[in-house]
C-alpha cells in the first residue's frame, strides 16, 4: 500500500505547503541540498545532469555527500523532514524545501536514489490517484547496472541523486522545459547555468552543469568568481559594501545604448537576493 506524505504527522497540511511553494525556487533548493550534503567531503562532487528515461531526458541533481539507508531514505520523504547535515534558521538555510518546490513544479513527481554502503535504493514521491501527495514508488533496490546507465555511478562510493520527472513521464524533457512541457525558460538554452550563476555568490568547489547548452559543460562557481574590469568597492555603511564593475563583455558594449544586461542584487551568506537587471526583476 502506498503512503501519503506527512508534515509533522499531519498529512492534511502537505497539499497547502506544496500549493504555496514557489516552483522557481526548486533549483536553488536542490543546489543548496548538494552544497550542504558535501560540505564535509574530502573531494566534493556536485552535478546537474541530463539522464535518459525511455525516449525523454530528465534533469537530475547528483552529489557524493551524505547518503542514506533504505529506511532513512523513506523517512526523508516526509515534507517536514530534512537530512542530518542541514542547518535550519534565519542564519543558515531558510528555504521552503526542495520537496515542496519540486512537487509544485513536477506533477509526475520526484525520484530519489541513494547509494549507501554499496547498496542502492530508490523511492518516488508525487500525486496519488486521489489528488493527494504521497509515495508513488516505494523504496526498492536498484541494480548497479541501472545506476551506471542513469548516472554513470557504481556502488563503490556513496552518492545521492534526485530526478525531476516533470508533468509527463514519457514526454516532458525537464532539461529543456523546466516548468511546463513545451515552455522554454526566458534565459533560453543556457537557462540552468544562468539560474545557478545568478542565485549564488559563491559555490564551494563548484557545481558541474552537464545539460544541453551552447557552451558545453560548465562549472558554476557563483557571481564572485566572475572576472570584472574597472572594478570598484564602495563602503556604504559598516558591514555593507557595494561592488561595481564591468565584465570583459560589458566593456565591448558599454558605449552602446542597448543590447547588454546589467545586474544588481543583495548578497547574504553565499546567496544573491532581489536580483534586478536593467530589464527588470529576475526570478532565479
Amino acid at each position: 500500500m502506498l503512503d501519503r506524505l506527512e508534515l509533522n504527522s499531519n498529512a492534511d497540511q502537505v497539499s497547502m505547503v506544496i500549493h504555496l511553494a514557489d516552483q522557481t525556487m526548486q533549483y536553488r533548493e536542490f543546489a543548496m541540498n548538494m552544497i550542504e550534503a558535501t560540505k564535509n567531503c574530502d573531494q566534493p562532487e556536485m552535478k546537474a545532469m541530463a539522464i535518459q528515461l525511455g525516449d525523454v531526458s530528465k534533469l537530475a541533481f547528483v552529489n557524493n555527500g551524505d547518503s542514506m539507508s533504505a529506511s532513512e531514505l523513506r523517512s526523508l520523504m516526509d515534507i517536514g523532514s530534512s537530512g542530518s547535515h542541514k542547518q535550519q534558521g534565519l542564519r543558515h538555510n531558510f528555504g521552503q524545501g526542495a520537496k515542496a518546490a519540486g512537487l509544485k513544479a513536477n506533477k509526475e513527481g520526484l525520484q530519489y536514489y541513494s547509494c549507501h554502503k554499496m547498496e542502492c535504493h530508490s523511492i518516488g514521491i508525487g500525486v496519488l490517484s486521489d489528488g493527494t501527495f504521497g509515495v508513488t514508488d516505494p523504496v526498492s533496490p536498484v541494480e548497479e547496472s541501472t545506476a551506471l546507465d542513469l548516472f554513470g555511478k557504481d556502488f563503490y562510493s556513496d552518492w545521492v541523486a534526485v530526478v525531476l520527472l516533470g508533468d509527463d513521464l514519457d514526454r516532458h524533457d525537464t532539461t529543456k522545459h523546466p516548468f511546463k512541457m513545451g515552455e522554454e525558460h526566458p534565459f533560453g538554452v543556457n537557462w540552468l547555468c544562468q539560474v545557478l550563476e545568478m542565485r549564488f555568490w559563491m559555490v564551494p568547489h563548484g557545481i558541474s552543469v552537464l545539460v544541453a547548452s551552447d557552451h558545453g559543460t560548465r562549472v558554476i562557481r557563483g557571481l564572485q568568481s566572475q572576472e570584472l574590469v574597472e572594478e570598484t568597492w564602495v563602503e556604504y555603511e559598516p558591514g555593507v559594501r557595494i561592488r561595481y564593475g564591468l565584465t570583459p563583455e560589458d566593456v565591448k558594449h558599454k558605449n552602446k545604448t542597448h543590447g547588454h544586461v546589467g545586474h544588481f542584487g543583495f548578497v547574504h551568506g553565499n546567496e544573491v537576493y532581489g536580483m534586478l537587471t536593467n530589464k527588470g526583476a529576475t526570478r532565479c
